[in-house]
């Protein structure tokens, strides 16, 4: 699957290489961004928001295809407090009941670097104002570290007892690979000075990579980095 995607995402990439040098009277593009990414479905559990950026250059293909090249990165590192803990049943007074227990020491960061060819779809025009629908392709570098935990964890109990749950002996976990990548959105394009315009969008990002789970700490296996993306930049044409 890796392979096929990669093998999809080089071909697209020459697809736009040779799409611009048969264009040559059509106009540059330079772009640069700032993003949100808000993680969905089991990368959410794990994570909350955080912020990154690209940078694009690119060509006109003709009066409704634009094709950008776009190197990006982002890196998320606020935890999910609130997703992030384990349960475990403790029997007390012969009676075994289930109980929720945070680990606030947890670390945890997933960071992302890439490449990517987008297909730039003009959706309507009226001079000063555009609305597009872009289509992204890209091949990305991304390394996931967990910190150890080693600590007793307590439970509490009635009357705010707390009762001993075990001790935690995990170690820590590094992973790295390269993905391919897909993102489909919108973005609409506001002229402000002659060949300069700022872009706003959103759109949704998929990277089909893989955190293992960590059966100690309940943290579940993670099939796919999902994502909201909110951009806002500019767009220079020369």
């Amino acid at each position: 699957m890796k392979n096929t995607m990669r093998i999809l995402i080089l071909l697209l990439l020459a697809s736009a290489s040779l799409s611009m040098t048969q264009s040559q009277d059509n106009k540059f593009v330079v772009t640069a961004s700032g993003n949100y990414f808000s993680p969905v479905g089991t990368l959410g559990d794990r994570f909350k928001a955080t912020t990154g950026g690209s940078i694009g250059f690119g060509q006109e293909v003709n009066k409704i295809w634009t094709w950008i090249g776009k190197f990006e990165y982002f890196k998320f590192t606020k935890v999910n407090d609130e997703k992030l803990f384990i349960t475990r049943k403790i029997t007390t007074n012969n009676v075994e009941k289930e109980y929720t227990i945070p680990i606030p020491k947890l670390t945890m960061d997933l960071e992302v670097g890439g490449v990517s060819a987008n297909a730039i779809v003009k959706l309507a025009d009226y001079d000063f104002i555009r609305a597009n629908m872009n289509i992204g392709f890209g091949i990305y570098n991304w390394r996931s570290d967990r910190s150890a935990y080693y600590d007793s964890v307590y439970a509490v109990g009635d009357s705010s007892l707390q009762i001993f749950a075990g001790y935690l002996d995990v170690p820590a976990k590094e992973q790295m690979d390269w993905s391919g990548g897909i993102t489909a959105g919108i973005n609409v394009d506001i002229n402000v000075y002659g060949p300069a315009w700022i872009t706003l969008g959103g759109s949704y990002k998929i990277i089909m990579g893989e955190l293992w789970p960590t059966l100690k700490l309940d943290l579940e296996n993670v099939s796919g980095f999902q994502m909201g993306e909110i951009s806002g930049g500019i767009k220079v044409f020369l």
